[in-house]
């Protein structure tokens, strides 16, 4: 079954409905509490992540499930605004994104840049190591289908591996931390960032069977 898309925007608005049609679809596939809870966590993570994107930003908001299979679906079919994220990386001190701290945060990152520049993406900082695909922004814009571009799985064993055969690097080092204390990396059994066509997808995936 698919839930209603819900339309969410950055200011705020529809996120209480993208909550409340979470708890429409956990009741109606039969979800226990404690299952329940947890897919709403994750919407909640995803909502979380869409207020601290960039200003007047719009997705659509939905829920494909097969049984107890779930995947929560954030789909952007406007572009970012290359030239306004590149202002707000350089009023912060560092000249990098200030707000990329945690698992959602650095998901946060992978998406704008998915929207922006995909070209930068396996050269920035601890983000290169849940890359999965590397082409060019024109091919994969143009792909039929969903294309993968980012994966939590694979960043968490890129970056565990990187941690075993360089201990002082203190960037991997913080990354281990974060994945160790996220609440959707404990919940979710996979993260990925897409393109398809001119939209930019995060799909979360959890399997309660």
């Amino acid at each position: 079954m698919q839930s209603d898309k819900i339309r969410v925007k950055s200011n705020g608005d529809g996120l209480e409905n993208a909550v409340r049609e979470i708890e429409k679809v956990s009741h109606y596939v039969g979800l226990e509490p404690k299952q329940a809870r947890y897919l709403q966590l994750i919407v909640e993570e995803t909502v979380g992540m869409v207020r601290s994107i960039t200003p007047n930003f719009e997705a659509l908001l939905w829920v494909e499930s097969e049984g107890k299979k779930f995947i929560v679906n954030l789909s952007s079919d406007t572009q970012l605004d290359i030239f306004q994220r590149e202002d707000l990386l350089q009023k912060s001190t560092s000249k990098k994104n200030s707000l990329a701290r945690g698992i959602m945060g650095k998901i946060r990152n992978v998406f704008e840049i998915c929207a922006t520049d995909l070209n930068t993406l396996d050269q920035i900082d601890v983000l290169k190591y849940g890359v999965i695909y590397g082409g060019t922004q024109d091919n994969i814009m143009n792909a039929a289908s969903y294309t993968p571009i980012w994966s939590l799985n694979s960043y968490v064993e890129g970056i565990s591996d990187t941690a075993q055969g360089d201990e002082d690097n203190d960037e991997i080092e913080e990354a281990c931390s974060e994945l160790e204390y996220s609440i959707i990396n404990s919940i979710s059994d996979e993260i990925q960032v897409g393109v398809s066509l001119n939209k930019v997808q995060l799909k979360i995936f959890k399997n309660f069977e």
